[in-house]
């Protein structure tokens, strides 16, 4: 079975599906995502382009109660069937992308799987469910509510799809998970300020929607978070200078949406950030100067905004820097130097 240990592991090849520069490299970035839920440890092409399933069942023969869900779940979804080559006459536990641990189901590995149909809602009645992949599918519809049931579930990734609807309030009831991303779809509505009470939640993404309304600043309470994605929807407003407040915090993704306001210089207090992703928003006002003090940053992008006055000097002490994008903007005076060959790059 994929353990909580290997799925922290390979949280680490997958960092990029925050990482977008705007709307069209989303989808890439959120696909990336996806490798949590795959099983892949490598960053083979496979696992970059949404990761094929390929999970390995464990012996023994699953309870009744699961296995009939299951073949529930077949019997409604015949497309899954001949997709999947599931053979209904065999242990459940032997079909491709459902891994079992002592006779119950943890994990179901789907993605990029050309799926289509909705998310089943009986999914929600396998309750030792611990990681759930659908990315990368042609899945349509609303996301169930019923799968807040799943209280042991770490992992939820339903990326890449054709899902409908909004962020659904009753997610904020898994508060074992520890990352759900729900990117590159359809959604609509308002972020649930709900969600802040997924305590132990270290990667978020919701990029590549249609969300509107501002980023809660409730979502600072997520002290445990990594990575947050929310690029290209249509969110509105300032950028929350309370997110200063996620340390742990190592990329940050608001690019493509219709922010206004200047950056916190607050950002400073990010000790830990590789990625800032601010590029095609309102921005306006000038680079704070305390940017420079991120020395994990590898990667600032302010492109296409409205900022002015001059690049800081002080910027070209970041020395873990290898991108740096601030085109498009109203900006002044010479390049510092040690930032014109990243610049040019």
């Amino acid at each position: 079975m994929i353990s909580t240990e290997n799925v922290r592991d390979v949280l680490e090849a997958a960092q990029a599906f925050i990482g977008t520069n705007g709307r069209g490299s989303s989808a890439v970035a959120l696909a990336a995502f996806l490798v949590v839920l795959t099983g892949c440890t490598s960053g083979d092409s496979a696992a970059s382009e949404g990761g094929a399933s390929s999970a390995t069942a464990t012996s023994g023969t699953l309870v009744a109660a699961e296995a009939e869900t299951l073949l529930q779940i077949a019997s409604s979804n015949q497309q899954w069937v001949e997709q999947l080559s599931w053979d209904l006459d065999a242990d459940p536990c032997t079909w491709t992308g459902i891994v079992c641990s002592d006779d119950e189901v943890v994990t179901i590995s789907l993605a990029d799987s050309e799926l289509t149909g909705e998310v089943p809602a009986e999914l929600a009645e396998l309750t030792n469910l611990q990681q759930l992949g659908l990315g990368g599918n042609r899945l349509t519809g609303e996301i169930p509510v019923e799968l807040a049931d799943l209280a042991d579930l770490e992992g939820l990734a339903l990326n890449g799809n054709r899902l409908t609807g909004g962020v659904p309030v009753e997610l904020a009831e898994l508060t074992n998970l520890q990352q759900l991303g729900l990117g590159g779809n359809r959604l609509t509505g308002e972020i649930p300020v709900e969600l802040a009470s997924l305590t132990n939640l270290q990667q978020l993404g919701l990029g590549g929607n249609r969300l509107t309304g501002e980023i809660p600043v409730e979502l600072a309470e997520l002290s445990d978070l990594e990575g947050l994605g929310l690029n290209g929807n249509r969110l509105a407003g300032e950028v929350p200078v309370e997110l200063a407040e996620l340390t742990n915090l190592e990329r940050l993704s608001l690019s493509s949406n219709e922010l206004e306001g200047e950056i916190p210089a607050e950002f400073a207090n990010l000790t830990n950030l590789q990625q800032l992703v601010l590029g095609d928003n309102r921005l306006t006002g000038e680079i704070p100067s305390e940017l420079a003090e991120l020395a994990n940053l590898e990667r600032l992008v302010l492109g296409d905004n409205r900022l002015t006055g001059e690049i800081p000097s002080e910027l070209a002490e970041l020395a873990n820097l290898e991108e740096l994008t601030l085109d498009g903007n109203r900006l002044t005076g010479p390049v510092p130097r040690g930032l014109r060959d990243i610049l040019e790059a």
